[in-house]
């Protein structure tokens, strides 16, 4: 298991004391669609993409439309939290003094989301949540825009690159908490597409990262042990070809095997399904016997009697 490493770079000098990180993975067309719509912003920052070693000559194609942007080029594919740890790493070792992070897909709309994020975080404080587009409920990613003040990444450190794809997000979140670090709630607008269909390699990841997580954090076991009996009663009634990568994360995590480009290529994966809905709409879709949604399954809600679920990491 390697460290995650910078093979090129394209850089550019700093304009801004804001950076904002963004790690992508053949997907240049959306992330081009957020660059543009970042330049509407009303504040001046320094966009900071990592090329997570794709195929499609992302890093080349960036370069020549976005030429003002800061570009790095991965060895091999990290994954999510490799990639936002690459741009996490890079942006705090050039002095930044505030570094957002956020997915490629998480689109702005409102002109002045970066200044009010900026402006309500420091170094005790980062933002509660942002509600997106016609959402009714908030949206709890924080690398959607999260934005962190160096001193606080000087305090927990770095995302943690191990965990790959899923999961990272929610042990940065209890890691912040257990360090005391305080959030404010903004109300500002972006849209973040959601995706219906858990794929093979994500059943993998989830399950083992909520199971280091739990391992980490006391406070998370309850939880943990909730997802992993919901997922394994889905599975058996629903979708069996899941069992074998529930069960070999349980293994993996049990033998301390991370060696996440190993599995990444062997495990069978299937195409993400974006759906450009509000999330009234997905809780509709959740409503209508969906096999695609695991918990939110209304015969699991039935026999569990769980409502629509949240993550609720901030008391």
């Amino acid at each position: 298991m390697r460290v995650p490493e910078i093979a090129e770079k394209y850089e550019n000098k700093k304009i801004s004391n804001i950076s904002i990180v963004i790690p992508t993975f053949n997907q240049y067309e959306i992330t081009k669609s957020t660059i543009l719509k970042l330049k509407n912003q009303t504040i001046d920052f320094d966009i900071i993409v990592i090329d997570n070693h794709s195929n499609d000559n992302t890093f080349n194609r960036l370069k020549e439309d976005f030429p003002e942007i800061t570009i790095l080029l991965s060895k091999e594919n990290y994954g999510g939290a490799g990639g936002l740890y690459l741009g996490q790493k890079y942006a705090y070792e050039k002095d930044y003094e505030y570094i957002i992070l956020s997915d490629n897909d998480a689109i702005p709309i409102d002109d002045d989301l970066i200044e009010e994020i900026v402006k309500n975080s420091n170094e005790n404080n980062i933002v509660d949540f942002i509600n997106a587009a016609e959402e009714t409920m908030p949206s709890l990613k924080i690398f959607h825009y999260g934005c962190y003040h160096r001193d606080i990444i000087k305090k927990v450190g770095y995302v943690d690159w191990k965990m790959f794809l899923y999961g990272d997000d929610v042990e940065y979140s209890l890691r912040l908490e257990k360090y005391g670090i305080n959030r404010k709630k903004i109300y500002k607008r972006y849209w973040h597409p959601m995706k219906y269909h858990y794929q093979a390699n994500r059943v993998y990841f989830e399950i083992r990262n909520e199971l280091e997580n739990a391992k980490r954090y006391n406070k998370r076991l309850l939880h943990t042990l909730n997802m992993l009996f919901s997922r394994l009663i889905f599975f058996l009634f629903y979708e069996k070809e899941k069992l074998y990568p529930y069960f070999k994360a349980i293994f993996d995590w049990l033998y301390g095997r991370w060696d996440n480009s190993i599995i990444n290529k062997n495990l069978p994966t299937r195409s993400v399904n974006y759906k450009k809905e509000s999330i009234n709409d997905f809780i509709k879709h959740l409503n209508k016997n969906s096999t695609y949604c695991l918990i939110n399954h209304p015969r699991l809600k039935k026999i569990f009697n769980l409502e629509h679920f949240n993550y609720s990491l901030w008391h």
